[in-house]
């Protein structure tokens, strides 16, 4: 709730939309109220009493007009000042997950593991950051990054690509590959969804998401990701794709990359491991 102002019965508020990353989406609406007994009540136009009687009442109407006018003038100034704040309390937001210096600290394999980790755990204020949110140049697509990670990961179950296969968690993944010079990185992980074999014949098939990284002018690594995260898809990579084919050697590499992640832990009898697995199933 915004600024508010009152004269006897009749009332003018402006209600404010602030959303929690995206300042350009920030919004006032004024809203004319009137008192009916104990209760407030919002006339039937926006920032307007008109067609709430009292326009009729030359008693009234000066104070209406006075009001109206109070809407209008303060809903620009409360929309400017929010606007100059949105940026601040962004950057705290963001950094309250993932401090500035150590996000300078960190080498590109660091970055791309931290944007992984806040990707399973649905942390859109650490990935925003990663994405370039701590940029003292941001990515130009910066808004399109905010909206698309705000609207993918915040569905408890995702279906789109990639982002699914990264925030799931029926998703088991393992960084199969890790490539990097002076200004740009690339890290490559594979996904292996149980969903992805409904709609063809055979067991579920890895999938490989490639994560580029550049490094800024400010010296520090960001998550730059292709084409495939601004426009995603329910759909797997085809397999004739070229980009396919040419991950079949990353495929050969998950079992291993898997097993390292999540070593096994024999069990001392058979009914331990059974209730060990038993219990992994249920957790899950």
């Amino acid at each position: 709730l915004g600024p508010v102002k009152t004269d006897g019965d009749l009332a003018a508020v402006l209600v404010r939309r602030s959303p929690d990353f995206d300042p350009t989406s920030l919004h006032v609406f004024p809203v004319a109220m009137l008192r009916s007994g104990e209760r407030w009540l919002p006339a039937p136009m926006p920032a307007s009493f008109e067609n709430s009687g009292l326009q009729a009442r030359p008693e009234t109407r000066a104070r209406t007009k006075a009001l109206e006018s109070w809407m209008l003038k303060n809903r620009a100034l409360d929309l400017l000042k929010l606007r100059d704040e949105a940026a601040a309390r962004i950057r705290r937001k963001i950094e309250s997950g993932l401090p500035l210096a150590k996000l300078r600290a960190m080498d590109p394999e660091q970055v791309a593991g931290t944007f992984l980790d806040a990707c399973e755990r649905r942390d859109i204020a650490v990935v925003i950051g990663l994405l370039g949110g701590l940029s003292e140049r941001p990515p130009s697509n910066l808004r399109d990054r905010i909206r698309v990670c705000e609207e993918m990961l915040a569905k408890p179950f995702p279906e789109i690509r990639p982002w699914r296969l990264l925030s799931s968690e029926e998703v088991l993944r393992a960084v199969v590959h890790h490539e990097e010079d002076r200004k740009s990185a690339l890290v490559s992980v594979g996904c292996l969804d149980p969903r992805s074999g409904r709609d063809r014949p055979g067991p579920p098939q890895v999938e490989i998401v490639h994560i580029e990284l550049t490094r800024g002018g400010d010296t520090m690594w960001r998550v730059d990701p292709g084409e495939s995260f601004w426009t995603p898809t329910e759909a797997p990579e085809d397999e004739e794709d070229e980009g396919a084919i040419l991950d079949g050697d990353l495929l050969d590499l998950f079992p291993a990359r898997l097993r390292e992640k999540h070593p096994a832990k024999p069990a001392d009898t058979a009914e331990a491991a059974e209730s060990a697995t038993l219990a992994a199933i249920r957790a899950s």
